[in-house]
């Protein structure tokens, strides 16, 4: 038993002398102490602590489905302003995929509204990021961000595959929207009909304010809408999307975010053909409004719910 510890001692000071320890002939002692002192400082409690919490994380994370996530904006009932924020079912919330960014793995706190909170995408802490939470809203398994986060994190490279899939779906819808905004451009040939008027907006943004008056500022007076969907008068610009929980604003991005906003698109006008050098000039034609067919349709994400739940209440600044 001795004769191993000697040896066991060597070896170790061996491998401690290759990086510079020494252990001097006339003093053994001292390269023992140095050893002692070296293992105690790599099975310091910190350091296994950080490596148990590190494979706890990720049996948790490896244990439960991967969140969905998708993009909202329903106006004047968004908190925050509809900030780049998140909110999630209160059966997601406090779990792996999203918690408190205090949390001791395996006891995982629930985000609260207006403070941080750590969401996760895949089964590598790497995919994890903090984001604003806001409150709830969508079914259990979804994290809806608002369309100001996707503005800004969609410029980030090198996302987890969740986060990235949902930026290119972006993308391409954007694309695929009609070229003129009518949201942005009422009067552009083309845009009639299309968008709601003066007057419709003022009458659905005034029933909200009356039933707020009237029901003490309750939430459910922004989805007044068929079926409890989200309400004209919930939106800037009076404008629901086919859905009917989300509102479109006219920017494009925007509004391939949050999706089916492609009504208040339209594609753009022919353009004049210029006569041949040898030929007559002639008068340009009159520009013609697309058919239903020739408006793009915006690219839905896959598995996207149809509808989403009331938000309940949430921290409002």
């Amino acid at each position: 038993m001795i004769a191993l510890v000697v040896a066991s001692a060597l070896t170790v000071s061996l491998a401690l002398a290759q990086d510079g320890a020494s252990c001097p002939a006339a003093d053994p002692t001292n390269g023992l102490g140095q050893i002692g002192q070296t293992v105690q400082t790599l099975a310091a409690p910190q350091s296994f602590e950080i490596g148990l919490a590190t494979r706890v994380r990720t049996q948790d994370l490896r244990g439960q489905a991967e969140l969905q996530a998708t993009c909202y904006d329903d106006g004047d009932a968004c908190p925050g302003g509809c900030d780049a924020h998140v909110v999630a079912n209160t059966a997601t919330n406090g779990s792996a995929r999203m918690h408190a960014p205090d949390s001791a793995p395996g006891a995982w706190q629930d985000c609260r509204n207006g403070q941080d909170c750590e969401v996760c995408f895949g089964s590598d802490p790497a995919d994890c990021m903090t984001v604003t939470f806001r409150g709830t809203g969508p079914d259990a398994g979804r994290a809806d961000f608002t369309a100001a986060f996707w503005a800004e994190l969609c410029a980030v490279r090198d996302l987890p595959q969740a986060l990235s899939g949902e930026c290119d779906r972006i993308r391409t819808a954007s694309a695929a929207l009609g070229a003129v905004s009518c949201l942005a451009q009422p009067d552009a040939p083309g845009c009639t009909g299309r968008v709601a008027t003066a007057t419709q907006r003022d009458a659905a943004r005034q029933a909200v304010a009356d039933c707020l008056a009237r029901q003490a500022g309750s939430w459910r007076c922004y989805y007044q809408g068929p079926g409890g969907t989200l309400s004209p008068g919930a939106c800037p610009n009076g404008a629901v999307n086919s859905s009917g929980w989300d509102c479109c604003n006219g920017d494009r991005d925007h509004d391939a975010c949050v999706t089916g906003c492609g009504a208040y698109y339209t594609a753009a006008q022919d353009e004049t053909v210029q006569p041949a050098a040898t030929a007559q000039p002639t008068p340009p034609a009159e520009p013609v409004g697309p058919s239903v067919a020739e408006t793009p349709a915006p690219v839905e994400p896959t598995a996207r719910p149809t509808q989403r739940r009331f938000p309940g209440r949430r921290l409002r600044r």
